[in-house]
């Protein structure tokens, strides 16, 4: 056993000998800033590759301190590859609040050298680029793509490979905090591209092939094709308080996404849970086409505004395991109890059940209990949340079947008699407001 620790260590140890110290180097042909070896407590900054650049006579990079902004005509790269040790890179500081970065190039986070993983489960190497910071609301940075056309430059993790089979490298981390994503020009003729974009010259076609992603209060706009595509079911991503908008396609994968808006897009996803979301002015929130898949969405407590065309509603054309043949959209909403009693007094610690005897799922999370102001929780974690209204493609386009459910409310406390109701789904859907119901009133009588 000592001696397994003592290997353990002595691997760590030669390891973090190895890594080589910082590093920036240019590469020519490829017009890319290549930024390895700095750590996580001194990260990488533009003012790093600026630096650089002025003392290697490198042109096409420039700074105006009035704006904050940097002009970088070329790409960074985050990571070598091959040199082990990690990358970390950071954009938005407490000196620089509002740093803009406009890139006439791609910013690619690069797969790390290959790394044993520490004792907290984390790689020994990694590559990260930072955009903001999590406890400074006030730093706000910006990273603007300046293309000439359509999809000429973008961000991208990892790779998927041309001529291997479509063999997939992850290419580490990428957090945004209180940042904008955007074109340079916001016409809709520059927009930037990030995934499935062939670049044949390096072997490969972008995605986001993340080991994590933090997407906080972010802005994305002004994009064109999949703006992230290749999250897979070991990706660690949270994607909270962010909005979507003037673009194509937000998300290529099933994804999860809370408190977000999306607007002014072609379409928002393939599928997904949304809780707490915005959907407005969109050509398509979904098209269930049957050409493309289609997969399930669920959303929780989220406005719904109509699109500029219809749904298709046609269920997949193409069958597999890996997916549902007749994809649904289905609208859940949390629903708060307030119970009483005599001349209208809160009554504590009385149990809400809700129950659906055909379509049990329905109820989704079924009980609570109410607390001093005879109230159930409100908090998404325990409160009661219910499937209002199921919509489901068929095989004819454009009749999708439409489901409503019927609950029966079960409401008990001590000294106090049960009471019980029944109520439809339809008429709690009426009922919605803004993504949320009105609080439902029960009052209880006392035992004589």
């Amino acid at each position: 056993m000592k001696q397994f620790v003592l290997t353990i260590l002595l691997t760590a140890l030669l390891a973090t000998w190895l890594q080589a110290g910082p590093r920036i180097v240019y590469s020519k042909p490829d017009n890319a800033f290549v930024v390895s070896g700095f750590k996580e407590s001194c990260p990488a900054t533009v003012d790093d590759i600026y630096k650089f650049a002025r003392r290697m006579s490198i042109p096409g990079i420039s700074y105006d301190e009035s704006s904050r902004t940097w002009r970088v005509k070329a790409s960074i790269w985050i990571g070598d590859g091959t040199i082990p040790g990690s990358a970390f890179f950071q954009l938005g500081s407490v000196k620089r609040p509002k740093e803009t970065l406009i890139i006439a190039g791609d910013i690619w986070i690069r797969p790390a050298a290959k790394s044993i993983r520490r004792m907290d489960g984390r790689k020994a190497y990694i590559n990260r680029l930072t955009a903001g910071l999590p406890e400074h609301s006030e730093i706000r940075p910006k990273i603007l793509f300046d293309c000439k056309r359509n999809g000429q430059f973008g961000m991208f993790m990892g790779y998927r490979s041309l001529s291997t089979r479509g063999r997939i490298e992850k290419g580490g981390e990428l957090f945004l905090y209180n940042t904008l994503v955007s074109a340079a020009v916001s016409d809709g003729r520059h927009n930037y591209r990030n995934c499935w974009r062939s670049l044949k010259k390096h072997d490969l076609k972008t995605g986001f092939y993340a080991e994590k992603i933090k997407f906080v209060n972010t802005t994305f706009s002004y994009f064109t094709g999949i703006l992230i595509n290749g999250i897979d079911k070991e990706t660690d991503y949270q994607v909270d308080r962010c909005v979507f908008e003037n673009g194509h396609i937000p998300f290529g994968d099933v994804m999860k996404a809370g408190n977000c808006v999306f607007r002014n897009l072609k379409a928002v996803s393939s599928g997904g849970e949304f809780t707490g979301c915005v959907f407005e002015r969109n050509l398509w929130n979904w098209n269930f086409d049957g050409r493309k898949i289609g997969y399930d969405v669920i959303l929780t407590n989220c406005v719904l505004g109509h699109s500029r065309r219809k749904n298709s509603w046609i269920k997949n054309r193409k069958t597999s395991p890996k997916w549902p043949m007749y994809p649904f959209i289905e609208e859940r909403a949390s629903v708060v109890f307030h119970v009483t009693g005599k001349n209208d007094l809160p009554v504590k610690q009385a149990l809400v059940e809700v129950a659906c005897e055909k379509h049990p799922g329905a109820a989704v999370c079924s009980s609570a209990l109410t607390c001093e102001s005879g109230k159930t929780p409100e908090a998404l974690k325990e409160v009661v949340i219910l499937v209002l209204k199921k919509k489901t493609a068929t095989g004819i386009p454009g009749r999708p079947t439409i489901r409503f459910f019927n609950f029966t409310i079960t409401v008990s406390a001590s000294g106090y008699q049960t009471v019980k109701k029944t109520v439809s789904s339809e008429k709690l859907f009426r009922k919605l407001k803004n993504g949320s119901l009105p609080i439902l009133k029960i009052e209880l009588k006392e035992f004589k």
